[in-house]
């Protein structure tokens, strides 16, 4: 399993030369419909649904860990909805999370999350996915006829990141994207978690890479060459097979745990100095172009003139797919 320190993440960035986020992305054949940016929702805000949360509303994954689930009501006249499997960090639980991934099912999505906090092998992540398909299939579940199993994304922070791209690599196609938020560099990861990270990307899928200007554990940046070679966000995101649709960013002044918001940081919030509102509109855009094919929210990534988290005041863009230079202001 992935290993941090008890401290707060220190700062290793500076060899950082931007005032403000670094944002990539990049992928063959990825650019949406033109004109799509005009009709963008706003996926900083709560989504159109009414949410409901079970807690421990199914058992078990392969370690005991019973699953919590984020959905929109049943009554919502949703029906077939996209699946997301998330994976928490070290010594946290599903309600460390909560306010994402309410903020997440607000916009269509099932989320499944097991309580396992030692998620770096991706096997939690794969039972989560697998329990909520046979419970779709179950007319006593809240979960029945509700999965659309075609569209299937898996997302974790810190070690469920590198939960969810071990998962994503062994379900070999059958899974969509992956959301790593905060994966750590390879020096923290027990032998055997991080290796294949993210060479063995199946063809087809795609990786959206966050993290935070003040995140030690998950540098944007490293200074140079290292031996394992993956210290940084960025040298995960060049890692990855060409063709791939991919983005990566990282959030101005954003510690490791500012994901973990409820939206705010609160009291005691070790690793946390802004909150999650950050990520909410970047992190929701990507899951609805990626698992839903919305042509507008992808237009957040890819759209003439950037698209408008590029335009946005804390990010500024290294490329495009399209090979437009972006700036931020």
């Amino acid at each position: 399993m992935l290993r941090f320190p008890n401290a707060v993440a220190t700062i290793l960035m500076l060899c950082l030369a931007v005032p403000a986020t670094v944002i990539a992305a990049e992928g063959a054949g990825a650019t949406p419909a033109a004109g799509a940016a005009a009709a963008e929702p706003d996926f900083s805000q709560p989504g159109p649904h009414a949410v409901e949360v079970l807690r421990e509303a199914g058992c078990c994954d392969s370690g005991g860990h019973p699953f919590d689930l984020y959905l929109p009501a049943a009554d919502d006249g949703a029906a077939r909805l996209p699946l997301l499997a998330f994976g928490v960090g070290t010594w946290a639980s599903p309600k460390k999370y909560d306010h994402l991934l309410r903020h997440i099912a607000s916009w269509g999505f099932v989320v499944i999350v097991s309580h396992d906090n030692s998620a770096a092998d991706g096997q939690s992540l794969l039972d989560a996915v697998d329990h909520a398909l046979r419970a779709d299939a179950d007319p006593a579940s809240p979960l029945a006829g509700r999965i659309d199993a075609q569209r299937i994304g898996v997302a974790g922070h810190s070690q469920g990141a590198g939960g969810a791209m071990n998962a994503l690599m062994a379900m070999d196609g059958q899974l969509r994207t992956a959301v790593a938020v905060n994966l750590p560099g390879q020096q923290l990861c027990r032998p055997g978690d991080c290796e294949r990270i993210p060479l063995d990307m199946p063809d087809g899928t795609s990786v959206l890479l966050l993290t935070g200007t003040r995140d030690g554990i998950a540098p944007p940046l490293q200074d140079a060459p290292t031996d394992p070679p993956y210290q940084s966000v960025r040298a995960y995101y060049d890692a990855v097979p060409a063709g791939r649709v991919k983005a990566m960013g990282a959030l101005v002044d954003a510690d490791h745990n500012d994901i973990q918001g409820q939206p705010g940081c609160g009291w005691f919030s070790p690793g946390c100095r802004h909150g999650v509102s950050g990520y909410l509109g970047p992190l929701t855009a990507w899951l609805a172009w990626q698992l839903r094919g919305d042509a507008a929210a992808g237009s957040a990534y890819f759209a003439a003139g950037c698209g408008r988290l590029f335009r946005d005041e804390a990010w500024t863009a290294a490329a495009s797919d399209t090979g437009l230079a972006c700036a931020g202001r």
